[in-house]
C-alpha cells in the first residue's frame, strides 16, 4: 500500500493513533523504529530545529518543503505535514499544498 492508502486505513479505522512529532529525517526514522504507524512533522518542531526560533513566521515556504521532502523520503511510515498558512494568499495554499512530497489527496 502506498502512504496515502495506509494513511487513509489509519482514519477510517475508528482508533486513536498517537501520532508524535517529527522535525527532521533522523527524528521520523526513530518515530517509525519505535513502531508508530505515522508521524506528524511539527512546524515549531522545524523552525527550532533549522533556525533555533519559535513559529512565528520565520520558517520560508521552501525550508518547510525541504524538510518535508528529507522526512518524507527518510521513513516508509505516512507522515502529516504542516504547511503553515499556506504562505499567502489561496494560489500560495494551492502551491504549498502541491509541493509537499506525497500527496495523499485524493487517496
Amino acid at each position: 500500500m502506498s502512504k496515502a492508502q495506509v494513511l487513509k486505513a489509519l482514519f477510517e479505522s475508528g482508533e486513536l493513533n498517537v501520532t508524535p512529532c517529527c522535525w527532521n529525517a533522523l527524528s521520523a526514522r526513530l518515530i517509525e523504529q519505535a513502531g508508530f504507524p505515522l508521524a506528524f512533522m511539527s512546524g515549531f518542531g522545524v523552525s527550532a530545529s533549522r533556525l533555533g526560533q519559535p513559529d512565528a513566521g520565520l520558517i520560508s515556504y521552501a525550508e518547510m518543503v525541504d524538510q518535508a521532502r528529507n522526512i518524507a523520503s527518510a521513513t516508509s511510515i505516512p507522515v502529516i505535514g504542516d504547511g503553515d498558512t499556506g504562505y499567502g494568499n489561496a494560489l500560495n495554499v494551492k502551491r504549498t499544498v502541491k509541493a509537499m512530497p506525497v500527496q495523499a489527496w485524493p487517496a
